[in-house]
């Protein structure tokens, strides 16, 4: 028997920093429990045809898809393919997390699994080798021999982390991502309640938890550094620096060790400050994402639950930018129930910032989010055909304020105001990029990270990129 994980290519170009974590875990977890046979294609960087292949080389094959609500289509579009086949199909991943029935309605889809995938999946896969049932296994979701749905939804989530195995990335392709720098996860789940993302994100990934220090110095020190010799690393925690205390003992561990690696992540204004980013780049922390979402204190505090302010927030930025951290900034326009008004206060916000990059997105209800609620309440949904959100190129709702002619209109507006601001400017991934920030720190994420922008922006582009770097060329 073969487990084959699959992760699908969006309609959007998406180049990955590396191997999708989720189903690097899963196969760790399923070697450890005894099952060796394991592969994976992540369509980001492999093709359809290998796909194809593997299925044609395999017997009794197991197809795990990881299926996110905007590769809905595509996730089915490989189950399809997968069932073609002879193989057993299992759906993980947000959507089928939050949607199972939805997923277990497509005729060629024999499982899901819910939330937290390794426990449940090495069960699953066990009895369907052993052709034992299902009916205890929590956290999946099945038809009987009736062909009736049953969910079996009471998932638990594990404490402590510490007790999976690091990552299986040898089942991915690493030589074909283009980027210089290695993933890594710290943490599970997120603390905070805001409403773009809750109370989805619980179902998810579960209550916030995080790894010991030792634990994740151990991977890097093993994994990404011994065994891969990367010397980048780029966490894909939803907030790396929740615990200001652990933020403190992983980058005095890191000092201490001496260990030579750069990194960046996503934090948060409310445990961000001078003396904790002056102790971050020591460490070699160079970049650091941030979620601010919008330029109006009204919609943070009345419709997103943020829970930051505007002021503390350009107090970061500031003193990151004296500490020598790049910062790259979130924000959102479209966001329901915001005034035309509030989405200008954001564009000027937005325009005011001295930092590295910045990264927006349109507003979108994603299956059990607030806005979610908030959309299908009162009545702005424009459809319910998942395939049609993306969250970097069209508006999908209309509210009494705004219409998607109105959101494509400011989307235009910021890249003009960037384009006169000499920003390079991303159309398709909705992005800025400022190469007038902080020369020194371009140097150094022209020297760890430039291979991972290749495919965004082509030759000619990447060509301007590099005459801003290196201006006297």
């Amino acid at each position: 028997m073969t487990i084959i994980l699959v992760v699908p290519e969006p309609k959007e170009k998406f180049t990955p920093y590396g191997p999708p974590l989720g189903l690097c875990y899963i196969s760790a977890y399923l070697k450890m429990k005894g099952i060796y046979d394991i592969k994976g294609i992540d369509l980001n960087i492999d093709s359809v045809e290998e796909l194809k292949r593997l299925l044609a080389a395999g017997k009794n094959n197991i197809v795990g898809i990881y299926c996110a609500t905007k590769t809905f289509d595509e996730s089915l579009e490989i189950a399809k393919i997968a069932k073609e086949n002879g193989s057993v199909v299992v759906m993980g991943g947000p959507h089928p997390t939050l949607c199972p029935e939805e997923i277990l309605q497509n005729k060629n889809t024999d499982f899901v699994v819910i939330g937290e995938g390794e426990i449940s999946f090495y069960k699953l896969v066990n009895s369907i080798s052993e052709n034992k049932s299902f009916e205890n296994i929590e956290g999946i979701g099945y038809k009987n021999d009736l062909g009736e749905m049953v969910i079996n939804n009471n998932n638990k989530f594990i404490d402590n982390l510490d007790l999976f195995p690091f990552p299986d990335r040898k089942i991915f392709n690493q030589h074909k991502y283009p980027s210089q720098s290695m993933t890594a996860m710290a943490t599970r789940g997120c603390p905070y309640a805001c409403t773009n993302c809750k109370p989805a994100l619980d179902l998810i990934c579960g209550r916030y938890r995080i790894r010991s220090v030792e634990n994740l110095i151990s991977e890097i020190k093993k994994e990404i550094i011994g065994t891969y010799n990367y010397t980048a690393v780029h966490f894909v925690d939803n907030d790396l620096t929740v615990n200001k205390k652990w933020v403190t003992e992983f980058c005095t561990k890191i000092i201490e060790e001496e260990l030579k690696f750069t990194w960046g992540c996503q934090g948060g204004i409310r445990t961000l400050d001078k003396e904790l980013m002056t102790l971050m780049k020591k460490a070699g922390c160079i970049n650091i994402g941030i979620g601010i979402e919008s330029g109006s204190q009204r919609v943070l505090d009345e419709i997103i639950n943020k829970k930051i302010n505007l002021i503390e927030a350009k107090k970061v930025v500031d003193w990151a930018n004296e500490v020598g951290i790049g910062i790259h900034i979130w924000l959102m326009i479209g966001i329901p129930l915001e005034t035309l008004e509030e989405t200008m206060q954001t564009i000027k916000f937005s325009s005011s910032l001295s930092v590295s990059s910045i990264g927006f997105s349109i507003s979108t209800p994603w299956p059990k989010t607030g806005f979610y609620e908030i959309c299908e309440n009162k009545g702005f949904l424009l459809t319910d055909t998942w395939g049609e959100y993306n969250e970097k190129l069209y508006c999908k709702i209309e509210t009494e304020n705004f219409s998607p002619k109105d959101i494509e209109k400011y989307r235009q507006t910021i890249f003009g105001i960037f384009k006169n601001k000499k920003w390079i400017v991303d159309k398709e991934n909705f992005i800025m990029y400022n190469p007038y920030y902080n020369k020194s720190y371009m140097g150094i994420i022209r020297s760890k990270f430039i291979m991972s922008i290749i495919p965004l922006f082509g030759e000619e582009r990447l060509r301007k990129i590099y005459e801003f770097f290196n201006p006297d060329n």
